[in-house]
């Protein structure tokens, strides 16, 4: 309460739309607006503010600033996060619009015909980390060129560990189970798991939304069921699941899940029907809990089943190959990059591999002067995730062999002695931007260091055929000595005063 942001331009679509974190237990109840051309007034968030394109907010013809205030906060109703869910808000009116990064466009000391890359990463997160979502869902750059290029082009490609489980399937080529929710990041959890036959796999559930968790199992229509052996963990690591309900076609059956035997198996029986589609969600729970380690609040452990047996339980069966020329990947001012993920690539992939590849029949990528838009297709959809867009054009024509770099490290310097660098370029500290760094290059000092590389300290280094050796030191240091000397003084001081 009490936090704010601020909106300038056209105000007139203004509207909001509220953080989406999946189980969230808080909402924003009400904001204070403040614009440029009226009284302050409070609005109330209602449900629409929460999905599609948001509330939209009553804003005066004319006005050009906006500042939105968290007036209250309330919680929020099926949200399963067991500690104070952060609020905030997703969009600000900019639902018909694309949020684009602009890339540096002075490129005015870049001759046409000099070697040019251009770097593009997702900014991208832990997925396995619940309690936060990627920055970006995908690569949306604008760049501007001076001259007319052609490119050729590299992707970083990654499994989406959050995928729906069908997406993973379709990328994995099967037609299987599918679950309406599973441990957040973790594609090795996904349904089909729990009927592929193997006991070192299993489908889990999320930690503390875990009740209504449903698994769609594909049936041998001609087969009837009857009946269901369910294996689960039984240690202190998992809930235990204790009531089901279990759908065939038109019927559906709440059931006791009896207590697990000590290799975790329970049998289950019901009324048998057929159909090619069984349902079976989980309703109740033996709750087992742990202390997150975000707040310390107290959480319900996910459950999770090892194997679900029945002799109609259709085997996972192949679908169509998935094409190795991919364009719905990529595309460059709308038009697709025919991207190649060859078998072997895509095995990599749904391992978990970062995967490098090229263009099909090695495109060029042809880019008159001017302003142009790279975009990936998030990978939610796909099930891949393009984390770096690489476009290079020209050939280095340096034939020399590339520089060579010696390091050593002590407690408040690193050393570097480069050899083979007659071109010169930039020496990366790779430790973090600070300006407490200074670098001197055989005595001659380098200057402030350059925010470079993401967020790091580098200092430009001229051409040299003779091996230069830089030295960065950590100028902190010395007054930090000083101020731990003049501490154990202190207490030396204060012993001697009790004394």
């Amino acid at each position: 309460i009490g936090q704010s942001i601020e909106v300038s331009g056209e105000l007139s679509g203004l509207s909001i739309l509220q953080s989406q974190q999946p189980g969230a237990s808080r909402v924003i109840a009400s904001v204070r607006l403040d614009v440029d051309n009226a009284a302050s007034q409070i609005v109330e968030l209602d449900e629409t503010s929460l999905g599609g394109n948001g509330q939209a907010l009553d804003v005066p013809a004319g006005a050009t600033f906006a500042r939105l205030t968290i007036a209250s906060v309330a919680a929020r109703t099926g949200g399963t996060d067991p500690g104070p869910s952060a609020v905030g808000f997703a969009e600000l009116g900019l639902g018909a619009h694309r949020e684009i990064v602009r890339l540096p466009s002075d490129m005015s000391g870049v001759r046409p015909a000099a070697p040019l890359a251009i770097v593009m990463t997702r900014l991208r997160t832990d997925p396995l980390n619940r309690w936060r979502s990627d920055p970006e869902t995908g690569i949306i750059r604008e760049l501007v060129l001076e001259s007319d290029r052609r490119f050729d082009s590299q992707f970083v490609l990654r499994l989406n560990a959050r995928a729906a489980d069908q997406v993973l399937n379709d990328l994995a080529g099967v037609t299987a189970a599918t679950s309406n929710r599973r441990l957040i990041g973790d594609p090795r959890s996904t349904a089909r798991h729990a009927v592929d036959g193997d006991p070192a796999t299993a489908w889990t559930s999320p930690f503390s939304d875990v009740v209504g968790s449903t698994l769609s199992i594909p049936l041998i229509p001609t087969e009837a069921t009857g009946a269901l052996t369910l294996t689960q963990p039984v240690d202190q690591s998992y809930s235990i699941i204790t009531k089901v309900t279990v759908t065939i076609g038109d019927t559906s059956t709440t059931l006791d899940v009896p207590t697990p035997d000590a290799g975790g198996r329970s049998s289950i029986e019901f009324p048998p029907a057929r159909s090619a589609t069984m349902t079976l969600r989980v309703d109740g729970i033996n709750a087992k809990t742990t202390i997150d380690r975000r707040y310390a609040e107290t959480t319900v452990l996910p459950v999770s089943i090892v194997e679900l047996e029945a002799t109609s339980i259709a085997d996972p069966r192949p679908t169509e190959d998935a094409p190795t020329c991919r364009t719905d990947l990529v595309e460059i001012d709308g038009q697709a990059m025919p991207i190649l993920v060859t078998p072997d690539a895509m095995a990599r992939v749904l391992s978990g591999d970062a995967v490098t590849v090229g263009t099909c029949d090695s495109t060029v990528a042809a880019l008159e002067a001017g302003t142009h838009q790279v975009s990936a297709v998030p990978g939610s959809v796909t099930g891949i995730d393009v984390d770096q867009i690489i476009l290079r054009s020209g050939e280095p024509t340096a034939t020399a062999p590339p520089p060579s770099v010696v390091v050593r490290r002590d407690r408040t310097t690193r050393t570097a002695t480069i050899t083979n660098c007659p071109e010169g370029g930039w020496l990366i500290l790779g430790e973090g931007f600070n300006d407490g760094w200074k670098a001197t290059a055989d005595g001659t000092d380098l200057g402030v260091p350059r925010q470079i590389s993401g967020g790091f300290n580098g200092w430009l280094l001229g051409g040299s055929s003779e091996p230069v050796t830089v030295t960065m030191s950590w100028t902190p240091q010395r007054t930090i000595w000083i101020g731990m000397i003049l501490a154990v003084l202190a207490v030396i001081v204060c012993a001697v005063l009790i004394w």
